[in-house]
């Protein structure tokens, strides 16, 4: 099973809401992978400065950065996909052959839906976020569901906005900060992984 986990914007919660469903379904045994366009807080050439388009990272025990964090949370599996902006599809071989490696693959990025048809695809909005990514919103349509970052009756009417936007015909869930219960959303993965199995 595959699984990608994408947002509206950065900073919203992605990597938070990967860890919470790493927990909340460790049956999987996960392989997670974390998917950007370039080193955070480098400069975007610095990727390709040897003159690959990608590299690719594994983790090998929990720590602060984010493929540690996966692992920190239960994956078996764990690695960090840096890509020259534009070059994803130069990456997509490895990324196939992680995926040919482990029965549950769980991935953070939004552009990877471009390349590959996940079996599950949530999307993490938040309402108090303006920005919107690009790559989120040119794979709207591929969403199997919203989930909706919850604050409570304080943002009630930028929330309510933003749900008049989603597409009806789309399922979403709330989800309150620090988006760790994720029960709900453990049943639809388990449903997925009880489907395969058949």
């Amino acid at each position: 099973m595959v699984v990608v986990v994408g947002g509206q914007s950065k900073n919203i919660g992605k990597t938070a809401l990967v860890c919470a469903l790493i927990r909340a379904v460790p049956e999987a045994s996960w392989c997670a992978v974390k998917i950007t366009g370039h080193s955070h807080g480098e400069p975007e050439q610095a990727v390709g400065a040897s003159g690959h388009a990608y590299t690719l990272e594994a983790a090998y025990s929990p720590s602060a950065t984010d493929s540690g964090r996966f692992l920190e949370a239960g994956a078996a599996a764990s690695y960090w996909l840096r890509h020259v902006p534009g070059r994803l599809p130069d990456a997509m071989p490895a990324v196939r052959q992680l995926i040919s490696q482990h029965q549950n693959t769980i991935v953070e990025s939004n552009s990877l839906v471009a390349y590959l048809e996940p079996d599950l695809y949530l999307l993490l909005l938040d309402p108090q976020t303006a920005d919107w990514k690009a790559s989120a919103i040119e794979h709207w349509n591929q969403v199997s569901l919203f989930v909706v970052v919850d604050r409570g009756p304080a943002e009630e009417t930028e929330r309510k906005r933003l749900l008049a936007k989603l597409p009806p015909h789309k399922p979403f869930i709330l989800l309150k900060p620090p988006l760790s219960a994720v029960s709900e959303v453990a049943v639809l993965m388990r449903d997925c992984l009880a489907a395969r199995r058949q």
